[in-house]
């Protein structure tokens, strides 16, 4: 994992944050996936951020298939 901001190796993590990912509907029901993502640091450039997730669209909290509209 790189720094999302100057691109170093160089993190430590901060910790959990809980972030809410939206999903496909099921049923017609909503669908929200509770997911504990971690907190990173930046040693180089003292910025934190969030883990980037698989499946969940980039800059985005939702999985990429309901960013892309599908529903298989």
């Amino acid at each position: 994992t790189r720094c999302i901001n100057c691109s170093s190796e160089t993190l430590v993590g901060g910790g959990r944050q809980e972030i809410v990912i939206k999903d496909l509907p099921i049923h017609a029901k909503r669908v929200n996936l509770y997911v504990r993502a971690r907190r990173l640091m930046c040693q180089t450039c003292s910025k934190t951020f969030t883990e980037e997730l698989p499946d969940v669209a980039e800059g985005r909290r939702m999985t990429r298939e309901r960013d892309e509209g599908r529903e298989d």
